[in-house]
């Protein structure tokens, strides 16, 4: 009998944990089919590019993302290249508009720290091939633009009233689609999206426990309270002038900049500190006035903007006044209550790895162990 197997969001977590629980399933001569909803209208999570320039996750460090790393060479997933650091790095220590609050404060030192690399072509051609990979050689689906809104986990396929922890033998995933309501009937679900946003919206029937409810509220969402500026030059003027692109700031609106370029495209990038008092135009503004300061005045005419905040975007961040309630203290990432299993519906993603968490690396890690749990829920049916 054909078992099948939805997993909620295309990230990379989501994907690592499709490919894990395909692969087992063959070795093991299993009839397993995967679906992937994503309520995106893209593949990758925050893995997001555009224009070659990472706007969302960005850097690796080879020495400590080694399941990362590994999937990556196994499947030929992507090219590395280093981070560009060659020049001097700068510190903005007070918003005033005088060049005399920029100082040098150091040499030859990247954004990242020391043995950190980028990807050719930004980290979203990796999803973009694994997705790839994918479809081509297994039995999956992914769904784009489907946003999940309920997870029924029944002990009969009419127990639509069922409040207890029998385990399953049917399960209903709930997802919209422009409108209409469509149902993915599944033997074993994974959740790999932000713990938050899954306590905020989606519904569960038998219910979450409040323990795991709780912990899941609390655990905050990597970049949700942030967001990331790509500006494109015609030449990389800052080099010229002796500087590496890497500079910090104590006032904003970016707080980190540096280098982004290869060898076509000339870049600078930043993270953008989270402010709800300014509107885009004026944020825009603002960065180019920053960067003049630092850079000089060449910095003031880019062929591209590119800009992506992370806090309004839907399928990262809950809204501010939809967020857990500001009494509580946040909870580590990676917390037992976060990762434990509810009846057969498994919980994925980056927050949920108890290390390298927040990282392209905890994804991998988390999409791992997902993947273990729903082979054994299978296992025991």
């Amino acid at each position: 009998m054909e078992k099948v197997v939805v997993i909620v969001g295309a990230g990379l977590s989501g994907l690592t944990c499709a490919y894990e629980v395909l692969k087992i399933s063959s070795s093991k001569s299993y009839n397993v089919k995967v679906i992937v909803l994503e309520g995106r209208d893209r593949i990758g999570g925050r893995m997001y590019s555009e224009k070659g320039l990472d706007l969302g996750a960005a850097w690796s460090w080879p020495a400590n993302d080694t399941q990362l790393m590994r999937l990556i060479q196994l499947l030929n997933l992507a090219t590395p290249e280093p981070q560009y650091q060659t020049g001097k790095v700068l510190q903005q220590q007070s918003a005033s508009k005088s060049t005399a609050n920029v100082k040098v404060v150091g040499q030859n030192v990247g954004p990242a720290g020391e043995n950190s690399i980028r990807f050719k072509n930004g980290t979203f051609s990796i999803a973009s091939q694994f997705a790839s990979h994918l479809l081509s050689t297994t039995p999956i689906q992914i769904l784009l633009n489907s946003r999940v809104t309920q997870v029924n986990q029944l002990s009969s396929k009419n127990d639509i009233n069922n409040k207890t922890s029998t385990p399953p033998v049917h399960i209903e995933v709930v997802s919209t689609v422009d409108g209409t309501t469509n149902v993915h009937h599944a033997h074993a679900v994974v959740l790999a999206v932000p713990p938050r946003l899954i306590a905020k919206t989606i519904g569960f029937l038998p219910q979450l426990p409040a323990e795991k409810l709780d912990a899941m509220e609390r655990t905050p969402t990597w970049m949700e309270d942030t967001g990331k500026v790509g500006l494109i030059y015609s030449n990389p003027f800052w080099r010229t002038k002796g500087f590496s692109g890497t500079a910090f700031s104590q006032c904003g609106p970016l707080v980190q900049v540096w280098d982004n370029s290869d060898e076509i495209t000339f870049a600078l990038c930043g993270f953008v500190m989270d402010d709800d008092s300014r509107n885009e135009i004026t944020l825009r503004r603002s960065i180019l006035k920053q960067l003049q300061l630092l850079f000089g005045p060449e910095a003031a005419t880019p062929l591209h903007v590119l800009l992506k905040l992370w806090s309004t975007d839907p399928f990262t961040a809950v809204a501010k006044n939809n967020s857990t309630r500001t009494t509580s203290p946040m909870l580590p990432f990676g917390t037992s209550s976060v990762r434990s299993l509810h009846l057969n519906a498994v919980f994925a993603g980056t927050e949920t790895a108890p290390n390298e968490h927040g990282h392209m690396n905890g994804a991998v890690i988390a999409g791992y162990r997902a993947a273990s749990e729903v082979i054994q829920i299978l296992k025991d049916m």
